[in-house]
């Protein structure tokens, strides 16, 4: 990260001017990722600030989880007016760890805030080799199997109730009560494991979508449960039980399993980000599929390849930035499409599929 603080530094006067606004006013991404990240900033550096969660990109502005004219960060790029810096595919919240250690002290609840979206942004898109960055490092991690609420419910409860990672054929579905997961053997804890894997190939799923529940943990920070709650309630269950939300977006996925569409309408936002890295796992699937939610200003669609098709997304990325905005992740793609434009997306969709 030594050249992205570079970055930063020779840029430091026009990062600050935007830094420093009064009021300051940063425009997220509907993700638990980005407003951790945006919550960080406007903490650090904002004297009167407010995060908007936006589900459009703005022209202008300080801009988290999508490019605008102005400051942006998204898991692949940071700009500053004309000029960008490319990275590897990393959280926002691990930027954002960076760009403020650079300019700033790390202060302890913003720190949390960051581990926080660095987790659930691990936990959803990165398959593999998945370290915690050294910047958000808190020191007594352990690499385990983490689902929330592990430590506090029955095992077969807390998987029913997850949501990081989603596990097919079980999240959303009745759990009979149990042991907790202190309480089991090691024989009894590989038994429900199996059991899980079991219902997510009965679903039809690839079992290595559990492997995104391995992942490097801090008892002290318990980043999972914070997670998911900020999850509920930027997916609009704000102030309702866990469970509400679980039991909804459960239904929207397996309904999604049985429809099957190739372009499937979500009545919520923030699934076109949640369900993708999911949906990829699904072996059932054998043609490229989307999944559509309509804003005010137009229309999100995610682009989703077949399982082993993966290696065509860069194809597929440049000819959907012809109708608007492109969010690559490892697993699939999210169009901005503006409104009277969704014509011509199905017509570049097509060439993609072709």
């Amino acid at each position: 990260m030594e050249s992205f603080r570079n970055f930063i530094i020779d840029h430091v006067d026009r990062v600050l001017e935007y830094l420093k606004q009064n009021p300051l006013l940063i425009y997220a991404r509907r993700s638990v990722d980005a407003y951790a990240a945006s919550y960080a900033l406007a903490q650090t550096f904002g004297e009167a600030a407010h995060v908007a969660v936006v589900d459009w990109p703005p022209q202008r502005g300080v801009c988290v989880g999508f490019k605008c004219d102005g400051l942006y960060i998204t898991e692949w790029e940071v700009g500053v007016d004309d000029k960008t810096y490319k990275t590897d595919f990393t959280s926002i919240s691990h930027l954002t760890a960076v760009l403020i250690q650079t300019l700033a002290p790390l202060e302890e609840d913003v720190h949390r805030a960051l581990y926080v979206g660095h987790y659930a942004w691990s936990v959803d898109y990165c398959e593999f080799k998945c370290p915690l960055p050294p910047e958000l490092a808190k020191g007594d991690e352990v690499l385990r199997v983490v689902f929330p609420h592990l430590d506090d419910l029955p095992f077969k409860k807390a998987l029913s109730l997850s949501t990081l990672p989603i596990v097919p054929g079980v999240t959303g579905r009745e759990a009979d009560d149990g042991k907790r997961a202190s309480e089991l053997t090691r024989e009894e804890a590989v038994a429900l494991l199996d059991w899980a894997l079991g219902a997510a190939a009965a679903e039809g799923f690839h079992t290595a979508v559990l492997d995104k529940a391995v992942r490097p943990y801090s008892k002290e920070f318990k980043p999972a449960e914070k997670a998911q709650r900020v999850e509920a309630d930027l997916a609009g269950f704000v102030g309702r039980d866990l469970w509400e939300y679980v039991s909804n977006i459960a239904e929207t996925f397996y309904q999604l399993l049985k429809k099957r569409e190739e372009i499937s309408a979500l009545p919520n936002p923030f699934y076109i980000y949640k369900l993708p890295p999911y949906l990829a796992y699904y072996v059932k699937n054998t043609q490229w599929s989307a999944l559509r939610y309509d804003s005010p200003r137009g229309h999100l669609v995610a682009v989703l390849p077949p399982p082993g098709a993966r290696d065509r997304l860069k194809t597929a990325e440049e000819r959907l930035a012809e109708v608007g905005q492109v969010l690559k992740f490892p697993t699939h793609l999210v169009v901005f499409v503006e409104s009277g434009k969704l014509q011509d997306f199905k017509e570049a969709y097509e060439k993609v599929k072709s």
